[in-house]
């Protein structure tokens, strides 16, 4: 499913579905991910950012350790490759944190984004961009309103979202479908246009192969003479829709396509829409006139609606601290907090919330042995932190307390640690495999690691 339809797609359909249980698992699977040698490389190609930063982004953790091993899955010289199950469940999110932009942040939104409002085609005379294969090629505006709302919401606001993250958005091709976006987002009123196909059309979009790589565009009638110029501020590219395709007997009859639209789109009398091959241009589709569609109100809500996360409330009076940014890196956090006092502090404690010997936390707590009634603050991070690598500097003067914390990019996660009884339990089983493979006289060596791949 992930390679037709795009894994970004995939999870932002599904993440919303997924319980909180610590047991709910999202399974994905895919056959193309040798395209990018890895399993952990194709991850990264199809979400447009490190595995680090995937938690902040889309909201969820891998459970599969798709980083262990080799950078090679298997032998590449002996196709065909193996299919790749892929597991996810949802991270823990952020608490009393206030995200701020980071440029590790806006470079892998404006990646997600030149994917997304890609205008490029056809494909022939372009060339067929990388991660086609796995999906991509379905990433459209829509997927990235997705991916940037579902964050929002995640992350009680927009605040880390710079203005010029989304310039790959402002091509004019694209403008109708963001505005279009936008109102819905909002909640105000969207139309659902639809309209019938045309019978000479039907054969030619049912003889596509796969999943159909088709794109709506409207465009000016007296435009549509020179078929190959889609450019310029009055031609739209719609790559949400839905197409129809009833099978009987006598042939496909009864097809219809049906797109959102903002009710002032101002196009009844000026323009019309063609369905066009974006792997070579031909067109598959021609609509004459938007007079003659049907108009109805879109009643479906927007998927992610904003939220607004209330941190801790301090007690009037009292001594409380404040996140003032966190800025996020592929390997760090970096954060700026305001100790908000009446009076001189001292005996800055940082505990982390962790059972040893794991090395990982979610979860610190920032403590002062003065003031005696100063309350203790607690930060939550979706992307674990090593519990013996941070640095604190506490600046008395301006009173402002500047964390760096490292990500354990390569420790378990503390959800996965095993208790000690357990731990006695996986030994015993280990051991008892380990002499079974060598009474059949089997080499263990040869299974060391393959729980690894």
């Amino acid at each position: 499913m992930a390679d037709h339809v795009g894994l970004a797609n995939l999870i932002l359909a599904c993440s919303g579905k997924l319980s909180d249980h610590p047991s709910a698992m999202l399974f994905t699977d895919t056959l193309r991910w040798f395209e990018f040698q890895s399993v952990k490389f194709y991850l990264e190609k199809v979400l447009c950012c490190p595995l680090s930063m995937i938690p902040t982004i889309y909201g969820l953790r891998l459970k599969s350790r798709i980083e262990l091993g080799l950078p090679e899955y298997v032998d590449l010289r002996c196709p065909p490759s193996l299919p790749v199950e892929v597991c996810w469940q949802k991270a823990p999110p952020f608490r009393n944190v206030v995200m701020s932009a980071s440029p590790a942040l806006s470079e892998f939104l404006n990646q997600l984004a030149n994917v997304c409002f890609d205008a490029k085609f056809p494909l022939r005379n372009t060339g067929v961009p990388p991660g086609a294969g796995c999906g991509m090629l379905l990433y459209t505006p829509q997927t990235f309103s997705y991916v940037v709302n579902s964050m929002i919401q995640r992350l009680g606001g927009d605040h880390w979202l710079k203005k010029d993250v989304r310039s790959a958005e402002m091509n004019p091709n694209f403008q109708l479908a963001r505005r279009t976006l936008d109102a819905w987002k909002n909640g105000q009123k969207i139309l659902k246009l639809s309209a019938k196909i045309p019978t000479a059309s039907c054969d030619k979009m049912a003889s596509l192969s796969g999943i159909p790589s088709i794109r709506l565009i409207l465009l000016p009638k007296a435009k549509h003479v020179n078929c190959s110029d889609f450019s310029g501020p009055d031609v739209h590219f719609i790559d949400n829709f839905e197409v129809k395709l009833e099978n009987f007997s006598t042939g496909f009859e009864d097809a219809s396509i049906c797109f959102l639209l903002i009710p002032y789109h101002g196009l009844e009398k000026t323009h019309r829409a063609i369905l066009v091959d974006i792997l070579d241009g031909s067109e598959c589709a021609v609509f004459d006139s938007f007079e003659s569609v049907q108009v109805e109100d879109w009643c479906f809500s927007y998927p992610f609606v904003p939220s607004k996360i209330q941190p801790e409330i301090p007690a009037p009076g009292g001594f409380h601290i404040k996140v003032e940014s966190c800025v996020e890196s592929e390997d760090q956090f970096h954060l700026k907090i305001n100790v908000i006092l009446s009076e001189c502090a001292c005996g800055l404690n940082i505990g982390r919330n962790h059972q040893a010997p794991c090395e990982s936390c979610h979860e610190i707590t920032v403590e002062l042995n003065q003031p005696g009634n100063f309350k203790s603050f607690s930060l939550s991070f979706p992307y674990p932190i090593l519990v013996d690598e941070f640095k604190a500097t506490f600046h008395l003067k301006c009173r402002h307390l500047y964390l760096v914390l490292k990500k354990a990019l390569w420790e378990p996660w503390p959800c996965e640690y095993l208790p000690a009884d357990n731990l006695h339990n996986v030994v015993r089983i280990l051991r008892c495999a380990f002499l079974f493979l060598i009474w059949v006289k089997v080499d263990p060596s040869a299974f060391l690691f393959c729980d690894l791949l």
